[in-house]
């Protein structure tokens, strides 16, 4: 999430480094990361095969549902989507 965080700033949004890493500290401070682990990896192989996923957005979706989370935003998958009792939500 993290990575994708960044990516975003940086090319969608272009945002300067400082704005950046105030707002990753943010996002420290209030979620809960989910680190990349084997468990993590062979979830998200599974999911991107059964949900036509990027292996990207399906490693997002492995670590949201690891840690509990019942929403995941995102503006590139599809909203409303269902996946393993997560719901895919589209903040935008």
């Amino acid at each position: 999430m993290l990575n994708e965080v960044v990516s975003v700033c940086r090319r969608k949004l272009k945002m300067p480094w400082e704005e950046i890493e105030a707002l990753l500290l943010a996002v420290k401070t209030f979620c809960d990361i989910q680190p990349l682990t084997v468990t993590s990896h062979e979830k998200a192989i599974a999911i991107a095969k059964r949900f036509q996923l990027s292996f990207y957005d399906a490693n997002i979706v492995a670590s949201a549902l690891l840690s509990g989370a019942e929403v995941l935003f995102s503006e590139d998958m599809h909203s409303g989507m269902l996946i393993d009792g997560i719901r895919i939500q589209n903040p935008f």
